[in-house]
């Protein structure tokens, strides 16, 4: 699972929209069936877990807590085909034995979702990391949810035909194959600017369609570098399954207006070596169709030079930081 900005959040996160992820992992099974899930998971996350627990083994507990509510009903996460096609849903248990350990993969499918309702509610205020982000209100729109997963073999999903159909995406089957078809894919509008994100460098360059959210400060973030440059902000960019040119050594940050549209939804695994290891996606992404010119602020590692004067540090574990003078 990506990681969130500290521990505790994290937790939160689950907790406050873990029962809605189950649901929608169980979008397959009939409308009692999914709410019977949504209130298993519900009850899963009610009870306070031990302190001394890590952050990692804590969300681990959560989500076998789940897993456990759900047997109850007859149902539990179960991976379904192999390989970079393995599709996690929550299905019906015939019988209740049939139930095996939680994989690590149904852990991170389950973790994603949660991360890309995160994104959405940080796209959706004006400042929404500050103490009032709750009472400012929602500043985009949820236009429609797309379905990635294909209900017949050789058919198109519901988001691939959107792409092809009424967004004339000419590459759509790459696009729609860019997300994983786990999670559903938001098509939002914007009511108010906001700020993207997009890694580049080598073979990648800094205009394309793809970003990833957000900016945060977090408690852990240094007060400034070495030569007195305040901290802008740090994020998650790891799980971001970037093609094999692409060396991550500059960051393109964008300011979008208000009325553009976007799809958002998670990052599927990627780009096979030799070896038909796929890039762990995982993360959330961010899919933007129609740019009205590509004006964005350059940031650089600070190994790559002095040019230009703010940069960007890569910091352990995927996850990147900005400094600013």
């Amino acid at each position: 699972m990506p990681a969130l900005a500290e521990g505790k959040r994290e937790v939160k996160s689950i907790r406050d929209k873990g029962p809605d992820a189950v649901r929608e992992l169980a979008r397959g099974l009939d409308a009692p069936s999914r709410e019977r899930a949504r209130r298993a998971a519900a009850a899963a996350l009610r009870p306070k877990l031990p302190s001394k627990l890590s952050p990692t083994e804590r969300v681990a507990l959560e989500i076998s807590n789940v897993e456990r509510e759900l047997s109850k009903e007859g149902l539990g996460l179960r991976e379904f085909g192999s390989g970079p096609q393995t599709v996690i849903r929550v299905a019906k248990l015939y019988p209740k034995s049939e139930l095996k350990p939680l994989s690590p993969r149904a852990i991170e499918v389950f973790g994603s979702v949660v991360r890309r309702d995160e994104v959405i509610d940080e796209l959706a205020r004006l400042e929404p990391f500050s103490p009032n982000a709750a009472k400012q209100g929602s500043t985009l729109v949820e236009l429609r949810a797309l379905d990635g997963r294909v209900a017949t073999a050789g058919k198109e999903s519901v988001l691939e035909q959107f792409l092809d159909r009424e967004l004339k995406i000419h590459d759509h089957a790459e696009v729609a194959a860019s997300f994983d078809p786990n999670a559903l894919v938001k098509w939002i509008e914007l009511k108010q600017e906001v700020t993207l994100l997009r890694l580049f460098g080598g073979g990648s360059s800094a205009r394309g369609r793809f970003f990833f959210c957000c900016l945060e400060r977090g408690s852990g973030a240094p007060p400034s570098d070495d030569k007195g440059s305040a901290f802008a902000g740090w994020t998650d960019a790891g799980g971001l399954a970037t093609p094999p040119n692409n060396m991550l050594q500059d960051l393109a940050v964008m300011r979008l207006p208000p009325g553009t549209k976007m799809l958002v939804g998670i990052v599927a695994d990627n780009f096979p070596d030799a070896a038909q290891t796929l890039r762990p996606g995982g993360n959330a992404q961010i899919f933007v169709p129609d740019l009205k010119g590509f004006p964005y602020q350059h940031y650089q590692l600070a190994k790559t030079g002095a040019m230009p004067t703010d940069i960007l540090v890569n910091f352990e574990g995927g996850v990147v930081g900005r400094f600013r003078p």
